[in-house]
């Protein structure tokens, strides 16, 4: 990696956070008058300073220094997770208190799951059985368990964002497994089953009952679901083979429909899973006026926020929606709208802008790496990256469901600032040490 990239980098991520210290600032702006007074602004300041020397530390650092014991610290950041719900002193289940400040064990997790799940995706991209369907099929139950195990203890703490993050960095990670267009295929039909299920559950009538007799009739009846969509498997394939022709296996029927099932299922039992306030966000996002002044407040006033800001916005210190304290958590999941409307269009595109030239970085650095485990290192951070933006920026706008996911280097939070820090130090080394000119396919070596 170029010095000059280097810095580039560096430079964002100075743009990201002076936006994101000017939004802290203003959030309590009713309550400090002098920034220096702000305990939120003086942490996050903090943070932003360790997080930078941390950032460049790291990137100073053999990446394969990290994947040394991955497996081990796997573990403990899943007995970290465990004691979180169990004996430690959680606050909000989230959060340890070391006094002066709280850590967040989430954040620690995803560090140590990127690490821990990239080396075994290359790996497996190494293996010359890979391509064999048994093998694949091995290789994604074993990672998805890998996946789920700690995003369902962050599930439970309650953290719906910081979870799912997780599943969607390893379905992002399926697609450069090789056979991608196989793969491709199978998780259109997993998401499928979990939208039908989601769609189901939101409906009247037939699916609302359909829902409740799954929750209600235990496993026999989830079984019965199963075998049904095998036996229409089998009409189908009968239909296909004998009366129109078609040459198709029935085990790949079979094996689409037991995903789709399984989908449908695991939207189910996640539905189960989930707290009331988080099916409500689903409800709000589907509309968000059914309830203004209550659980469709936050969306709405976001949008007010977003739309009010105009070209240059109203100022610093300015805005109205702030001011008035109509815009909640505004330091934390609706920065983005907060900024939308003191700095305007100029000042939300500035942002934007500075988050899509760092995933540019991440995607560069994971396209002309020539090293297996950097290009999925450097893909798991892009695609982490991608994910915090876009459901930040996405639930800002409204046309996403609140998820309470912080929004890289500008939200308030020393622990995600850390944790993404890091994680950009790692790419940077593996840009600086494996960078290739032309453009390879790791994942097919």
């Amino acid at each position: 990696m170029e010095i000059r990239e280097k810095q580039l980098v560096t430079f964002l991520t100075v743009i990201l956070s002076i936006f994101g210290l000017l939004a802290i600032y203003s959030a309590f702006s009713y309550k400090y008058t002098n920034a220096l007074h702000n305990p939120l602004f003086i942490k996050q300041l903090i943070f932003v300073i360790i997080g930078l020397l941390l950032m460049n530390i790291v990137s100073e650092i053999d990446f394969k220094f990290f994947l040394k014991n991955s497996l081990l610290f796997y573990a403990g950041g899943i007995v970290l997770l465990i004691a979180m719900l169990t004996f430690l002193p959680a606050v909000k289940g989230r959060w340890l208190n070391l006094g002066l400040f709280s850590f967040q064990p989430s954040e620690l997790m995803k560090i140590i799951f990127i690490v821990y799940i990239s080396k075994e995706f290359a790996a497996f991209s190494k293996n010359k059985r890979r391509m064999y369907f048994i093998n694949i099929l091995s290789f994604i139950a074993r990672t998805a368990l890998l996946t789920l195990f700690p995003a369902i203890l962050i599930f439970r703490q309650p953290d719906l964002g910081t979870g799912l993050s997780f599943v969607i960095v390893y379905a992002m990670l399926l697609l450069f497994i090789g056979e991608s267009s196989s793969i491709f295929i199978f998780m259109f039909f997993f998401a499928l089953g979990i939208l039908l299920g989601v769609i189901l559950r939101f409906s009247e009538g037939v699916g609302s009952a359909l829902i409740t007799f799954l929750k209600s009739s235990g496993w026999i009846k989830m079984t019965a679901l199963v075998s049904t969509g095998l036996a229409f498997s089998l009409l189908f394939y009968i239909l296909a083979r004998f009366l129109i022709g078609l040459r198709i296996k029935f085990t790949l029927i079979a094996a689409l429909s037991l995903v789709l099932n399984a989908g449908f299922l695991f939207s189910a039992a996640a539905m189960k899973m989930l707290k009331p306030y988080q099916i409500q966000r689903l409800r709000t996002f589907l509309n968000p006026y059914e309830d203004m002044k209550g659980s469709g407040w936050h969306v709405i006033q976001s949008k007010i926020s977003i739309g009010s800001g105009g070209y240059k916005g109203k100022g610093l210190l300015k805005g109205t929606q702030n001011k008035m304290n109509f815009l909640p958590e505004r330091h934390t999941d609706f920065i983005f709208s907060l900024i939308s409307e003191e700095f305007g269009f100029l000042g939300s595109m500035a942002v934007l802008l500075s988050q899509f030239l760092i995933l540019f970085f991440l995607f560069n650095t994971a396209a002309h790496t020539s090293s297996a485990t950097g290009f999925y290192l450097s893909a798991s951070v892009f695609s982490l990256f991608l994910t915090h933006s876009a459901l930040n920026t996405g639930m800002n706008l409204g046309i996403l469901p609140v998820t309470g996911i912080p929004l890289p280097f500008v939200s308030y939070g020393g622990s995600v600032y850390l944790s993404f820090s890091f994680l950009i130090g790692i790419v940077m080394n593996i840009s600086k040490t494996t960078r290739t000119a032309k453009r390879v396919d790791v994942y097919i070596k």
